[in-house]
């Protein structure tokens, strides 16, 4: 299946195209003849987007890969190459659902078993601050990703956007029904900023949520979800969190960001009690 958009911080135009990989080969994108695994080892930048670099190669990368990784996730799709005409996998609407739909019953079942990753013990890290914070912790019997988010949002008034929280179990239809809709955000004065750096050059309101910082949304089609910022938030989390392997256990998160999401995968692989591997 073939996704034509534009890159949201490079602007230019990029061609996605996924093809069937054979079983235990993983999530891969390419570019020509480099292969970037999609594991969180190869992550080398995760501040407004997550960026994979080639372990082969210096300059070989590929950003925004975590909206298309949750759909895949959600998807159930464990080995697919994922074909890239650029650096920067294409943004279509700001969110998860082009893929999403374009997933759905199109997935091919393999003869082989699922590799999951069952936390066994809680870990947790948390920004500098202290005011961000995620954690993994088992859930016995629930061979699922039970996900609860918060996030609080900076300019916005409870009766606005403000305080959002929200909390499922991951599936395709609860993925589809929840979250796949929400789209990338920023306050006008935010995408200003990040112009002027030369990133976001090709955000706009076709692809993304736009509001000044009273609260006002500037999109003609007003918010897809009441908590659309946080309902973005978890779909960039089960992208994140893809990066690991099928992690199955709880996910909970306050403020959560591709970086914290990175720390976090570290910390649960860096001891072996933390988790349990199935299906090596």
């Amino acid at each position: 299946m073939r996704f034509v958009s534009t890159a949201l911080h490079k602007g230019a135009p990029s061609v996605l195209t996924l093809r069937p990989a054979p079983a235990n080969t993983g999530i891969t994108f390419h570019q020509g003849d480099v292969c970037i695994p999609a594991i969180f080892e190869n992550v080398v930048d995760a501040n407004l987007c997550t960026t994979l670099r080639a372990p082969s190669s210096a300059t070989a990368t590929v950003s925004s890969v975590e909206h298309l990784l949750a759909a895949l996730s959600a998807a159930g799709v464990d080995n697919v190459q994922a074909h890239t005409s650029s650096s920067e996998v294409p943004t279509m609407d700001g969110s998860a659902w082009p893929f999403a739909v374009a997933l759905r019953g199109r997935v091919i079942p393999q003869d082989a078993t699922k590799r999951l990753t069952i936390v066994r013990r809680a870990v947790r890290v948390h920004s500098p601050d202290g005011k961000a914070h995620a954690s993994l912790w088992p859930l016995p019997g629930l061979k699922a990703l039970a996900l609860d988010v918060m996030t609080f949002v900076n300019g916005m008034s409870p009766s606005q956007l403000g305080t959002q929280r929200v909390a499922f179990t991951l599936s395709e239809g609860a993925f589809l029904r929840h979250v796949a809709r929400a789209r990338t955000f920023w306050s006008r004065s935010e995408l200003e900023k990040w112009r002027q750096k030369g990133l976001a050059l090709g955000g706009s309101m076709d692809n993304a949520l736009v509001y000044e910082e009273g609260g006002q949304v500037l999109n003609s089609e007003g918010l897809r979800y009441g908590d659309e910022i946080c309902r973005h938030l978890v779909v960039d989390c089960i992208g994140d969190l893809r990066l690991g392997g099928v992690v199955l256990g709880g996910y909970r998160a306050v403020r959560p960001a591709h970086w914290l999401n990175m720390e976090l995968l570290r910390k649960l692989y860096r001891d072996p009690d933390n988790y349990i591997l199935e299906g090596d």
